[in-house]
Parts: structure tokens; sequence; C-alpha cells
């Protein structure tokens, strides 16, 4: 007699259950180009089971630990190079109460320095909303003026008798770690913090098969949300939240409900990034009835009224017309080849590549997809009940194209939207942050054991930097 599902599952460790259906590893078994390692490289420790404790995203003590003990040591994107071209080009970065000027002090040279003047502590650069250039950095308030090397231009005539005391040559603005990789710029507040590559170790080997120094930065919104920046950064570690959260998804436009997403942490989880593989197009296996390959096709690109939200082009005619046994996947990945490009380095792409949502996420804050979305999450101050959420998108350019300018950020206000299935998950997470305030104390969060895996990654990361072990 056969063994139904649940009753197989029963019988493995903790950790080692999956949902029915094919898993990515099977997916890149059928591939008909060679796969690149790193989609192989798909290392998962369980990680246990334990309740995680809901402080960690209501409560205002943790939040003033979380600034004293992780946003004050920790390596944390500010910007990408391409946000500041020019020499004098400079943009703001703020994190809980720091303020931060990234500017490029010479062609190849890029220098953060504390958003402080020396006199009286003014904030020398406003302009947190878009990049910037001058030639100088002058307080607006007594008009003690910097060079963008952050040497000292001068004090003006009428007060420079008053300080006889300063030292024109140590009268610097202080700067603060500061260096890049890829395209992106990272600073860290912690002058004795370790080197950034020794930081972001392997990760650094994988996104060689997907480089970001080259593309160019089309968009950036940001939004306040009304959760913890914790909260609205792990909406996008799972993906198994789309069948109750984004149903226009579930069935028509991915062909699935998350379920079948690889989850990936490394050295036994104390690696600084994580990765999340979402299956392509496929029929749902978790339907009460078997949907063919020809009838998601029928319901993605005949009938499907959402495909146009995730940039999916509907298409006339019937899926009687397409090649018989021709796969959903296949399909979409046939036609971002002829698109292009894709930025891919060493070989042709996947049709896995192509067509699923490959997510990283480096800890803290920051999530690069191969693909064009990019994410960023910080807090709103020192405010454990709201933060600052950041969409980006990261387009490939063919080769030998000009890079037109980087997007500047558009701040999207109370009423305004990041577009339909993004306001889903951020109605969702306010909604969440309110909920762990009306749960009964002390209230731990049950967390899944394979799909939640991310989630228990980040904060066993969290912990330890919180907590000084880091």
């Amino acid at each position: 007699m056969a063994k139904t599902k649940q009753e197989m599952d029963s019988k493995l460790a903790p950790g080692e259950a999956r949902s029915r259906g094919k898993q990515i590893q099977d997916l890149l078994d059928e591939e008909t180009v060679e796969v690149p390692w790193q989609l192989r490289d798909a290392e998962y420790t369980y990680l246990g089971s334990e309740p995680l404790d809901r402080d960690h995203y209501i409560s205002q003590e943790w939040c003033d630990k979380e600034t004293e003990n992780l946003w004050s040591r920790v390596w944390q994107l500010a910007c990408f190079e391409q946000d500041i071209p020019e020499v004098g080009d400079h943009i703001v970065y703020d994190i809980v109460d720091w303020s931060f000027i990234l500017v490029r002090t010479e062609p190849d040279t890029i220098k953060a320095f504390y958003n402080s003047c020396l006199h009286r502590g003014r904030r020398l650069c406003t302009n947190e909303l878009e990049p910037a250039n001058k030639p100088e950095f002058r307080c607006p308030f007594h008009g003690i003026t910097w060079n963008v090397d952050g040497s000292l231009k001068a004090i003006p005539p009428s007060i420079e008798f008053d300080f006889p005391h300063v030292d024109k040559e140590e009268f610097g603005l202080p700067e603060v770690k500061c260096e890049r990789w890829d395209g992106f710029v990272f600073i860290n507040i912690d002058d004795d913090a370790e080197p950034l590559m020794d930081f972001l170790g392997d990760i650094t080997k994988h996104f060689e098969r997907w480089p970001f120094a080259n593309r160019w930065k089309a968009t950036h919104s940001a939004k306040i949300v009304d959760s913890n920046w914790k909260l609205a950064q792990e909406a996008f570690m799972e993906a198994f939240h789309v069948l109750a959260t984004h149903p226009q998804m579930s069935i028509g436009l991915l062909g699935g409900d998350g379920s079948n997403t690889e989850y990936n942490i490394y050295d036994n989880g104390d690696a600084n990034w994580s990765r999340m593989t979402m299956a392509p197009p496929m029929p749902n296996p978790n339907l009460p009835y078997e949907l063919t390959e020809q009838e998601l096709i029928e319901e993605m690109f005949f009938r499907g009224e959402s495909v146009s939200e995730m940039g999916v082009q509907k298409m006339a005619g019937s899926a009687e017309d397409l090649p018989e046994g021709m796969t959903t996947r296949k399909l979409l990945a046939d036609a971002a080849r002829k698109n292009g490009p894709n930025g891919f380095v060493g070989g042709e792409p996947t049709d896995v590549e192509l067509t699923s949502a490959i997510q990283y996420h480096i800890f803290p804050n920051i999530s690069p997809w191969p693909g064009p979305i990019f994410y960023r999450h910080r807090p709103y101050g020192r405010d454990p009940d709201k933060c600052i959420m950041e969409i980006m998108m990261m387009v490939s350019l063919p080769e030998g194209a000009e890079r037109p300018p980087a997007a500047k950020i558009n701040w999207l206000g109370p009423d305004e939207h990041f577009g339909n299935i993004f306001n889903q998950d951020v109605e969702n997470v306010a909604q969440v942050q309110r909920g762990l305030k009306a749960a009964k104390p002390p209230g731990g969060l049950t967390l899944g054991n394979y799909q939640d895996i991310k989630v228990r990654w980040h904060h066993r990361l969290l912990e330890k930097w919180v907590n000084r072990e880091i």
C-alpha cells in the first residue's frame, strides 16, 4: 500500500521535509546547458525550532541595543558607485542617529565623512533625497568650509582670529571606514572592523556569475513603512506567503504557491549571507486538481490579468498555437534569451536563472538578486515600529552601451505605493507589527523548520551581534 507524503515526512529528521513537486535541484537536472556551480552550491543546516522572541521587533530596549552593537559595528551599504560618478559628487546616508557624506574625491577614490561640522556640529549636507555636486562643504551656520577630500579649506576671516588653538592641518573632517565591492559602496562606523571582503565571504564568488558593477540603477523608490525593519525585510525571506498574501500569483502568474522554494544558508548558518530560489512557473502541485502545462500557459499568457504586474507581456491567440510539450518555464526562458541582455557571465543562462526569483541576502539589510530587483531596509531613527523600505531596479545593459545616470530616490508618500504586489506585503507587515504587540506575553513566534530558515538565520546572527558574540 502506497504511503502518503504525510506518513513519509513523519519519518524524516526535523528540517528534512519538503513540499511535494519538483525541487530546484530537480529542475537543474533537466537543463540543456551547463549549470553554473553557484546554483549547485545549495547548503542548508537545520537551526532548531525554538520560538523567536517577539521583542526583537517591538522592544525599544532591543532597538537601542541594535543601535549600540549592530549598526555601530557592521558593514552596511551606503550607496552605489554610479550614484556619485564625478569628482565632487556626493550623497548623504543616514542610519539611526548617524549621518554620513559619501563623496568621490578623485576619479577612482570615494571617501565617507561624518556629516557634522567640527565647530558647532551642524549637518553640513542636508539633501538626503538625491546626489549633488559641490566643490566644497560649507557649514551654513558660520561658514567654515572643507574641501571634498575632507581637508579644511577656510575659516572665515571675520572669525578666524578666535580659533588660534585650531591646527588647520589636523582640522579635517573625520572619516568613517569606506570600502567597495562590485559597484557597491559600504561603510563601517567601527574603526577596528574586519575588512569588507572578509565580512562578505563567498558571496563575492557567487556574484562573479551575475556582476553588478556594470548594471544601471534604473529606478529607486523609498517609503516609510509602519513596521520594524526586520519584519519588512523578512517578508521577502520566504515565499510560502504567496498563497495567502498574493492570490493573484498562486495559479495564474507563477503557477505555484511558493512551497517549492529552495532555501540556502551557508557555513552552518554562520555566513553573513544566504539565498532562496523560488521555483519557476510550473503546475502547482498543491492544487486539489491537476493543472497541465498547457492549461498553465493558457492561464498565464492568454487569460491572466496580473501578468503585467511582474513585467510579463500578455500574449494574443491560444495555447493551442504552441508546440506540443512546451513548458511554461521554457517558453519564458526562450523569450528572455531573445529579449536580453541578462548580464550573466561564464556560459549560457539556464532556464532556472531566467525564470526563477533568485534572491540573496547580505546581513544585515540588503537583498541583491541576479535579476534586476534589489532591496534595502533601514531603521527609521530609533523607532522600532517604523522603517525605510527601498526597492531598486538594477538593469543589465547591452555590451558597450553607455550607462545612463543612476536614478534618484523617489520618496513615496503615505498614500503612494510601490505596486499592487509589493503593497500587499507592506500592508501585511504593518498588521504583523500591530499583531505582535497584541499577542499574549511573553509571546514567542513559531517558525517553520525549513521555509522560515532564513528568518531564523537572520535572528541567529542578529543575536550574536547584539550580545557582542561577534
